[in-house]
């Protein structure tokens, strides 16, 4: 009984270790990016991880100039690629 258990979580590790490659070299190109590491995420994340509490000046320059909607939930950014469903206001 014990084998089986030990061999589900092989399987379960196995899975997840190319999710987690995946979502470390994400991290990685974001996390180096010359604008700060929030300039390519969407703003439903930055908002849900908090990370907007930490970089409050960093959220502020995506969102100061407010060009496009969220037709989702409505938040207001510089970018359409830090939208969901980015529509354009102008």
């Amino acid at each position: 009984m014990k084998d089986k258990h030990k061999e589900k979580e092989k399987k379960e590790k196995c899975k997840g270790t190319s999710k987690v490659k995946k979502i470390d070299q994400e991290h990685a190109m974001v996390a180096s990016h010359p604008e700060g590491p929030m300039v390519e995420s969407k703003l439903c994340k930055i908002i849900k991880n908090g990370e907007h509490k930490n970089n409050l000046e960093e959220y502020k320059g995506l969102i100061d100039k407010g060009e496009y909607v969220c037709g989702k939930c409505g938040r207001v950014a510089n970018s359409k690629k830090n939208l969901c469903n980015g529509l354009s206001l102008k």
